[in-house]
């Protein structure tokens, strides 16, 4: 006999399902800015790094050679320093104005003297009694200027020095980020690039603490998929697990199609539009 019940009112589901690639949101390649040969290689395939932590290390002795010549630039700078010198033309012309002061004192005590005993007034002494300021102010301009020059010598070779460091600084590879190292594909001794994979990252970190999934979704049901939606995502190795997920971004523009002359087309040719 047929069966009776009540009408209710209740909310209607409807899901999608899609499959993809399970990737982490920050992944990072650690690469050496400097060439040369790899020293120690601190960390293997499944470590967990900290921010900051040395991965490996390279060897490179022209950077050596580059920071004891910027050092030696540095000494050789400072002697060209010649604070004395700036000093001592101050002085020079300070002892030649005291100099030229105390002769003309002499000159005027003996002018005096001579004409209180009434004889004929002595003939000043040019020499002594002058004093060419002019030329003691340009002797202390030069000394100024080379200590200037000099001074700037000293900054450059500095900068020199420190740039030089800073270079030899970058032979120790560090983690930007913390999380699990997930590729290795560096040998001690070998040149760095000189690998099976040469165009593979030496090391390869991710933060797997946060995971995403890019998957392709048929132009149906993209429609009824929106952003910040919540979605359950399950593991083909692990089907006991499944966690919850959200929708952070759909594409504007189609990842696929069908073929050319027939567009979108379903249940034989040509393949699905998917976002």
């Amino acid at each position: 006999a047929p069966q009776t019940a009540f009408v209710e009112q209740g909310t209607f589901v409807e899901t999608v399902s899609a499959s993809g690639n399970l990737q982490p949101v920050a992944s990072v390649s650690a690469t050496s800015e400097v060439d040369g040969i790899v020293g120690e290689v601190l960390v293997a395939e499944g470590d967990a790094v900290a921010e900051g932590q040395t991965l490996f290390t390279v060897v490179n002795d022209d950077l050596d050679k580059a920071v004891k010549q910027a050092a030696q630039g540095i000494e050789e700078a400072k002697n060209g320093v010649a604070q004395n010198a700036v000093n001592d033309a101050y002085h020079a012309k300070s002892a030649g104005q005291q100099a030229a002061a105390r002769a003309q004192e002499q000159a005027q005590a003996a002018a005096a003297a001579a004409k209180e005993a009434g004889a004929a007034t002595p003939a000043s002494d040019a020499s002594g009694a002058s004093f060419d300021e002019a030329g003691a102010d340009s002797a202390i301009r030069n000394a100024e200027l080379a200590l200037s020059s000099a001074n700037l010598a000293l900054q450059n070779a500095q900068s020199a020095y420190d740039e030089a460091v800073a270079r030899a600084a970058k032979r120790t590879v560090t983690a930007s980020i913390a999380g699990s190292v997930v590729a290795v594909n560096i040998e001690p001794g070998k040149a760095l690039g000189a690998t099976a994979n040469a165009a593979a990252s030496p090391v390869q970190i991710a933060d797997l603490s946060q995971m995403t999934v890019s998957i392709n979704v048929n132009e149906i049901d993209i429609l009824k998929i929106t952003a910040d939606q919540t979605a359950e995502v399950a593991f083909t190795a692990a089907p006991d697990l499944t966690l919850p997920a959200t929708v952070v971004s759909i594409a504007t523009t189609s990842a696929g199609s069908g073929d050319a002359a027939g567009g979108a087309m379903y249940g034989g040719m040509g393949g699905a539009v998917t976002y």
